[in-house]
């Protein structure tokens, strides 16, 4: 099974956690996972919201990195976490489907 065969695993995270977030990312892509996030998958001149809206679409998992940048500060996560709740709505009570990592205690 190629990498993007695979489940897709969706970050969200707030960009000031970026630095944070990457060894997540890259635990996760060194083992062959196909993880999807923002400043690796984006290219220039692609419309970003088109693009982050259909990779949480494809989302089996989304990560969400939950931190005082994502919590206290208005962007694209908050939208980003609505959309997920929106679609939790469409899975079985049993999938796993959003996993919150708390990054700040």
């Amino acid at each position: 099974m190629t990498n993007d065969e695979q489940p897709l695993i969706f970050f969200s995270y707030a960009s000031p956690d970026r630095e944070r977030v990457m060894p997540y990312y890259a635990f996760l892509a060194d083992r062959g996972l196909n993880v999807w996030i923002d400043h690796k998958k984006l290219l220039g001149g692609q419309q970003w919201d088109y693009e982050l809206r259909k990779a949480l679409d494809r989302a089996a998992i989304i990560i969400m990195f939950v931190s005082d940048n994502s919590v206290n500060r208005r962007g694209y996560v908050q939208r980003e976490i609505r959309l997920a709740l929106t679609k939790i709505e469409e899975k079985l009570i049993s999938d796993i489907y959003i996993i919150p990592v708390l990054l700040d205690v």
